[in-house]
């Protein structure tokens, strides 16, 4: 992962979480998996900072319903919702699928 310090430390993804917060992606789905928050998952995170360098994670936990927000700077982003193991509805929208 990408260290940052100082001067030089990049702004967050607040015009592409914006976005992502409450609108419908171009595709959506229901995912396969529990919804994960990546920074948790070193193994996970690795390999997305390989394949999709620049993401931003964001999560949000209420009333045992978990959402994660992906963000990429080409305004890329991705939203899944889920309860405990139940599948998530997912939203992606942007130039790439995340």
């Amino acid at each position: 992962m990408a260290t940052r310090h100082g001067n030089d430390y990049l702004p967050g993804r607040d015009d592409v979480f914006d976005k992502a917060r409450t609108a419908d992606g171009e595709t959506v789905t229901a995912g396969r998996y529990p919804v994960l928050y990546v920074p948790d998952a070193w193994d996970v995170w690795s390999m997305l900072a390989l394949t999709v360098p620049g993401l931003e994670h964001r999560r949000m936990d209420t009333d045992g319903i978990r959402t994660v927000w992906l963000l990429h700077p080409d305004g890329s982003w991705a939203r899944a919702t889920g309860r405990w193991t139940d599948s998530p509805e997912v939203h992606q929208s942007g130039p790439r699928r995340l």
